[in-house]
Order: structure tokens, then C-alpha cells, then sequence
């Protein structure tokens, strides 16, 4: 009796991230680590913010966290930001 491998597609899981900005000040932060701190080819506004790779978008969060040239109640939000930030498996 001869056996009969059967290879299956593996499933690949995507992950994607929802980050939630709940506030005006939320969102201009974001833009401007975005903009500072990431390698995007356009300017990114709060008009375009959603076309951002989520997790350029979460590396440049990270950064501004940790940047020096901001207040510690700015770090604060960018930590909070971060905290809010959803894993999202397709």
C-alpha cells in the first residue's frame, strides 16, 4: 500500500495594529513624530494619517516616548498612546 503526502496551505496570520487617538492633541502629537522621526515619503497630516503603515506609525510613537526634546507630560501622552495601541490578528 503506498502512502500519500497531502501538503495543505499553510495559514498565514496577518497582524494589523488599531491605534486609538481620542483627542485633537492625540493626533497633532502623532503627525509630529510621524513627520520628525519617520522615514515616510510625503508629509503627513491629520487628513492623510490613516494611509501610514500602523507600525511605522507605532516605531515613531515609540521614539518620540523616549526623545529628549520633548516634556515629560508630552512623553507621558506618547506613552499613553502606545498603551492604547490594539493587536489586531486577520
Amino acid at each position: 500500500m503506498n502512502a500519500k503526502v497531502y501538503q495543505f496551505p499553510q495559514n498565514i496570520k496577518s497582524i494589523s495594529y488599531k491605534i486609538h487617538l481620542y483627542t485633537d492633541e492625540d493626533i497633532f502629537l502623532t503627525v509630529l513624530a510621524i513627520n520628525a522621526f519617520g522615514s515616510v515619503p510625503h508629509k503627513v497630516t491629520s487628513a492623510n494619517l490613516e494611509e501610514c503603515d500602523s507600525e511605522i506609525v507605532i516605531a515613531t510613537l515609540m521614539y518620540a516616548a523616549d526623545c529628549n526634546i520633548f516634556s515629560t507630560q508630552t512623553q507621558q501622552i506618547y506613552r499613553n498612546i502606545i498603551k492604547s495601541v490594539e493587536t489586531i490578528e486577520k
